[in-house]
């Protein structure tokens, strides 16, 4: 979503962000005004409006403009159909489809291709598959690991950092070991820790996450999610719907692989 793409300015240079600042705090100007009309009320230039434009994926202030009229208009419907915590039952069972389509359009949306296929097939080749996660996240990642474990894949949950478990692995060639660290600040220190521990022995880290962060340096791949705003009330329950959406993706392209498997297994029999 383009006003997603303005919000997160950790690529921006200094004008730039003064540019999203302003698109934001000041929706309508972008409705109704030229690239040209829209520089002269920030004081700055047509060519860093365009600059701009391109920066966040448009083709420059005409696309830039369709689009941002779009998001605008559905978020200005949007927010005449709020869930509450006094909204009826009937307003709940309308809405929240709407919502868990919303996440996982913004979910599928953040997901870089090659990076994903990457992760896909470091997944595969791996002999052990170890998540590190805790709280709500643990539960989710456990779910996930019954799944890939079905399909073969030797997955399993870890509440904290085990170096005499890490070390072990780490010191037999023949073991091809992928972590993935779930944190969805990117700030537990728990998960930290960990991640700094299987940095120092060379096993490659997927961080699923915001952004910008440590968890975030560390790893060797990444999934991020990002500053979405939901209604206030579903805000606690956006973020695991996301992850569990990641996870089942991951999910769908390794069995996509194993049926593929199977198939060529079966051809091959005639």
């Amino acid at each position: 979503m383009i006003i997603r793409r303005i919000k997160e300015t950790s690529n921006f240079t200094e004008i730039e962000k003064q540019i999203a600042q302003y698109i934001l705090l000041n929706p309508e100007h972008v409705v109704q005004n030229s690239a040209k009309e829209l520089a002269a009320l920030m004081y700055t230039s047509s060519p860093s409006i365009v600059r701009f434009c391109k920066k966040i994926g448009t083709t420059g202030y005409p696309d830039f403009r369709m689009q941002f009229i779009e998001a605008y208009t559905q978020t200005k419907t949007a927010d005449k159909d709020q869930i509450t915590m006094h909204s009826s039952l009937t307003d709940v069972l309308r809405l929240l489809p709407q919502r868990y389509t919303q996440i996982t359009k913004n979910s599928a949306d953040r997901i870089e291709k090659l990076n994903f296929h990457h992760i896909i097939n470091q997944f595969r080749n791996a002999t052990t598959i170890d998540f590190y996660a805790t709280g709500i996240n643990y539960g989710i990642a456990q779910a996930a690991c019954v799944r890939y474990s079905n399909l073969g894949h030797h997955a399993q949950v870890q509440l904290g950092i085990n170096k005499h478990y890490i070390n072990s692995l780490a010191d037999n060639p023949k073991n091809r070991i992928l972590s993935f660290l779930l944190s969805h600040s990117g700030t537990n220190e728990a998960i930290i820790e960990t991640a700094r521990f299987l940095k120092s022995r060379n096993i490659p880290i997927v961080y699923i996450g915001l952004p910008n962060s440590e968890l975030h340096r560390l790893s060797d791949y990444f999934i991020l999610w990002g500053f979405d705003e939901y209604d206030d009330a579903f805000d606690n329950l956006a973020y695991p719907i996301s992850l569990m959406f990641i996870l089942d993706c991951i999910y769908l392209q390794l069995a996509s692989y194993h049926k593929s498997i199977i198939v060529g297994r079966k051809l091959n029999e005639f």
